[in-house]
């Protein structure tokens, strides 16, 4: 940086994404630093794997999120590589994409009502994995991930929408919301 928060970088990487690129993340996808985007307007995600040493060079690989319009998403670790949880607006759907050292693979689909976002709770020995829809006041729990009987770390325990929330949401302004 320059100072005063600004940055003057002459050569910046750039590291092309499909249409209209909604989210970034940078995980632990396939054993190395790697970069995904969720791209709405394509109906896929954008991945490049080991992104820092590749650098602009990197070549991205188009993944299909299952669904279409991925919106929103959340980054699960679940023992040896990180998994990611995507809200699909237009297709009504969540898509489990779990990550290995082949990549993100997508596992599985979970239908939903006007799915807009996903959040993620750690807790003890799980994690809990809520989505929500718009126009709605429910948070569904899609997937919990923890400890199987087999005593492995990261195994998917639960796979179906087992509960639903009743949550408050009440708008402050235009650009924020309170929940109660």
């Amino acid at each position: 940086g320059v100072g005063n928060g600004f940055f003057n970088d002459q050569n910046p990487e750039i590291f092309p994404t499909g249409a209209d690129p909604q989210q970034a993340f940078v995980g632990n996808f396939d054993g190395r630093l790697d970069l995904a985007t969720l791209d709405a307007g394509s109906d896929d995600l954008t991945f490049y794997s080991n992104f820092l040493q590749a650098g602009g060079n990197a070549n991205g690989q188009s993944i299909s999120t299952g669904g279409s319009e991925p919106l929103s998403g959340a980054e699960v670790f679940t023992g040896g590589f990180d998994d990611l949880v995507v809200a699909n607006s237009a297709s009504n759907t969540y898509s489990l994409l779990v990550g290995s050292s082949q990549g993100l693979e997508l596992s599985e689909l979970v239908d939903a009502q006007n799915p807009s976002g996903v959040a993620a709770i750690f807790s003890g020995d799980a994690t809990q994995v809520y989505g929500v829809g718009e126009g709605s006041d429910v948070a569904s729990l899609l997937f919990t991930f923890g400890f199987s009987s087999s005593g492995s770390s990261g195994d998917l325990v639960q796979t179906e929408l087992v509960s639903e929330i009743e949550i408050g949401l009440s708008a402050l302004a235009n650009s924020s919301l309170t929940v109660l």
